[in-house]
């Protein structure tokens, strides 16, 4: 039998088929319900499940519950965008599921439903709530979409003040949903290693307000630089091949400074319409302590005010588990590995999101 799990929100949700949902306080009382309804793991064939965006720990414990399930007997998980599961439950037409993630900040995507299919406009954007009616009003689309969901509903008061109201619609739980994905064979994702990250956990954020300034990069600023580098990379770059960069008027050039003294540094490079994320370190006694996060996530706002950037890419080290969790928090995913890559042989895995 196949199973559907929703843990994106704080409420886990459990379908044993697209019409038979059981609600559940908690996402980690889903084993017992499974006892409790006689289903046991060696009957289960494979778990859909929603891994993001949503609430930081309900998305963890949810995936570590159904990996759990799973591990043992090699049961896929299948794993599908909660936008998704939601636009699967919404009517016809221009619609915008909107999902909380803090005070006044909202995960949003837009979708153009037809009966048959769905087309994209966007996914996994986070707005602030003033941002977001901003682009309403300035919507490239010329329409007036259907803004849903419990993003929109503790925002209702905000979003209708500015004449956007809130829909409501009947439409089966999200696990439920889940068995209508799979029979249409939507895009999922396979056994995935973390969920859907579209910001950071609370305990990420205090890290990262820490008092660091980011601020453009400049030459006097390259004898630190290139100190980093050195103490951080196995094949660091040379002097000569900062400056190009630095003058380069395509390029984001970043530094991060604690207490006036550069503790991290980025380069990023247009290629038309895509983005090259070519170099980022923070200083070795500054790891962990969220500035990586900081300097990214201030990197990813840049290139969101340039309309003409609509991607952005970057390679890392296979081996290098800590900068896969770090973009993957952030929203980069998965697109392939370049072989011999690196000097000696190392491949390199490249990620990439949409701006």
């Amino acid at each position: 039998m196949i199973i559907g799990i929703d843990c994106s929100s704080k409420e886990g949700g459990l379908a044993t088929s697209k019409n038979s949902f059981y609600p559940l306080e908690w996402v980690e009382d889903i084993p017992a319900k499974l006892e409790e309804l006689n289903i046991k793991s060696k009957d289960i064939e494979k778990i859909l499940i929603t891994y993001g965006p949503g609430s930081f720990t309900s998305l963890r414990v949810g995936l570590v519950t159904a990996q759990g399930l799973a591990f043992p007997r090699n049961i896929p998980i299948l794993a599908y965008s909660t936008f998704l599961a939601m636009v699967e439950g919404a009517p016809p037409g221009d619609i915008i599921p909107l999902i909380p993630a803090r005070s006044k900040v909202v995960y949003a995507a837009y979708y153009k439903k037809t009966t048959n299919d769905h087309e994209e406009i966007f996914k996994d954007r986070i707005f602030k709530v003033e941002d977001f009616i901003n682009y309403l009003e300035n919507n490239p689309e010329k329409t007036k979409p259907v803004i849903f969901g419990k993003g929109a509903e503790v925002n209702r008061d905000s979003l209708e003040k500015n004449g956007f109201p809130i829909s409501s619609f009947a439409s089966n739980p999200l696990a439920c949903n889940l068995f209508s994905l799979y029979k249409n064979k939507v895009e999922c994702v396979t056994n995935p290693v973390v969920p859907l990250y579209l910001s950071s956990s609370a305990a990420i954020r205090k890290r990262t307000e820490a008092e660091i300034e980011i601020r453009e990069m400049k030459e006097e600023d390259l004898k630190k630089i290139i100190e980093i580098e050195k103490d951080v990379f196995p094949n660091p770059w040379p002097y000569e091949f900062f400056c190009p960069h630095l003058l380069s008027d395509t390029c984001i050039k970043l530094v991060a400074e604690l207490s006036g003294e550069i503790v991290g540094y980025l380069i990023g490079c247009g290629e038309d319409s895509k983005f090259h994320l070519t170099n980022i370190a923070i200083s070795k006694n500054n790891w962990r302590k969220g500035f990586g996060t900081k300097l990214l996530s201030h990197f990813l706002e840049k290139l969101a005010e340039n309309p003409e950037i609509h991607s952005c890419h970057l390679e890392h080290r296979i081996k290098n588990e800590g900068a896969f969790e770090l973009y993957k928090s952030l929203g980069f995913t998965y697109e392939g590995v370049k072989k011999d890559y690196y000097k000696k042989g190392e491949d390199a895995v490249v990620m990439g999101i949409k701006c």
